[in-house]
């Protein structure tokens, strides 16, 4: 498994433990709950009953103390939706899909602004926002 997959992963099974964790004090959860057992034992049938029984036990947890550390839920949860994830990568898109649906307003909202580089030699750079940006790269001198 390549690295760059490796991190989109773990990425979107953070994200999704966290947004379920979240949905699970929420009015819609048993619509949730029913379409995330769905995504989950998609390509793996045999393992929804397993699957949908670990995220009752994380919901009842969640219920009981939803103000308190539920970061052991959004752990067990994680590993949940990594596994599926790894048997079957199709499970990562429609979880994203999911996400978005429940979490509407995150990640619409970009940082914006204009970047200016200039840089000799070797550079590297990384950007995470919306904008211009403009690099300028001079020769290395010594080659």
């Amino acid at each position: 498994m390549s690295v760059e997959l490796v991190e989109v992963i773990g990425s979107v099974s953070t994200a999704g433990a966290t947004t379920l964790v979240t949905a699970m004090v929420g009015d819609t959860w048993s619509a949730v709950r029913d379409r995330v057992s769905r995504i989950l034992s998609r390509s793996t049938p045999e393992k929804e009953t397993e699957r949908t029984t670990v995220i009752d036990e994380v919901h009842e947890e969640v219920v009981r103390n939803p103000e308190g550390d539920l970061s052991a839920q959004r752990e067990r949860l994680r590993e949940l939706l990594k596994e599926a994830m790894v048997e079957d990568f199709r499970v990562a898109e429609e979880l994203l899909g999911l996400i978005r649906e429940l979490t509407p307003n995150i990640g619409t909202q970009f940082a914006t602004g204009n970047q200016h580089a200039q840089a000799e030699g070797q550079a590297q750079q990384a950007v995470q926002y919306s904008g211009t940006q403009t690099n300028t790269f001079n020769r290395d001198p010594r080659r």
